[in-house]
């Protein structure tokens, strides 16, 4: 066998091991961004002034910092000072998720405006039932608002 790939061979071990750990760590960043960015795009469209505000300040301050700077800000600052003995993995999935929630809290926020306001502000008013008959019978445009690259 060459050299080349009993080197190869050799650190086949840690790459698998990198492997794995990567993807758990993009599972998880992903699944937390996913949550958090639902919640922020919805409260960042329908909450008050003040949330709104907020939201946008936690939005401004994750899209403008570096992540390099925020996994070193967070991991020997904000857990440390908390007194949250987190690992590497745990602490870059909290990371890499709180900084994913911020630009996915955009993404949904340019969904949920690109939504027709007429149907859902109709059965909004008094007299008519909450959700009307046609909201059974055509799906919610959604996947096609928020990702229209991927649904053809």
């Amino acid at each position: 066998m060459p050299e080349s790939l009993s080197i190869i061979k050799g650190a086949l071990p840690y790459l698998l091991s990198g492997g794995l750990i990567t993807a758990v760590i993009v599972t998880g960043a992903m699944a937390l961004g996913l949550v958090l960015g639902l919640f922020m795009a919805v409260g960042r469209v329908y909450g008050n002034t003040l949330l709104q505000r907020a939201i946008g300040l936690y939005i401004w301050f994750f899209q403008g910092v570096p992540i390099l700077v925020l996994l070193f800000l967070f991991y020997f600052g904000v857990f440390h000072y908390m007194g949250l003995n987190l690992s590497a993995v745990a602490a870059v999935t909290v990371v890499l998720g709180m900084t994913t929630a911020a630009y996915q809290a955009n993404i949904f926020r340019g969904a949920i405006l690109a939504l027709p306001q007429g149907p859902v502000q109709g059965s909004l008013l008094p007299g008519h039932e909450r959700y009307p008959d046609h909201f059974d019978h055509h799906p919610a445009p959604g996947p096609e608002i928020v990702h229209p690259g991927l649904v053809q």
